[in-house]
C-alpha cells in the first residue's frame, strides 16, 4: 500500500512539473511573439542553465541555436531510453 501511494505521489509531482513547464513555455511563446524578442526562447535561459555556467548568458543567434541543438539532443536521449524500456516490457 505504501509503495503504491509513493508511486502516486511521485507521478502527481511529475504531472505538476510537466503542466507547469507547458504553461511556462506557452507564456514565453506569447510574450516573445508579442515583443518580437525570440531570445526569450533560448533553451538555456528557459532552464536557467546560465546560472550554473554564466558563459552561456549570451543573447546571440549562435547561443540560441546551440541551446536548441542541446534541447534536441536531450530529447533524443530521453526518447531512446523510453524506447529501450518499452521494448523490455513487450
Amino acid at each position: 500500500m505504501k509503495k503504491q501511494l509513493l508511486k502516486i505521489i511521485i507521478q502527481s509531482i511529475g504531472g505538476l512539473m510537466l503542466f507547469s513547464a507547458i504553461v511556462h513555455v506557452t507564456i514565453l511563446l506569447f510574450i516573445s511573439a508579442i515583443k518580437k524578442n525570440f531570445n526569450l526562447l533560448n533553451y538555456f535561459d528557459i532552464i536557467d542553465f546560465e546560472r550554473i555556467y554564466p558563459a552561456l548568458n549570451i543573447t546571440s543567434i549562435s547561443s540560441f541555436i546551440i541551446s536548441w541543438i542541446f534541447a534536441v539532443l536531450v530529447y533524443i536521449i530521453i526518447f531512446i531510453l523510453i524506447l529501450k524500456k518499452s521494448k523490455k516490457l513487450i
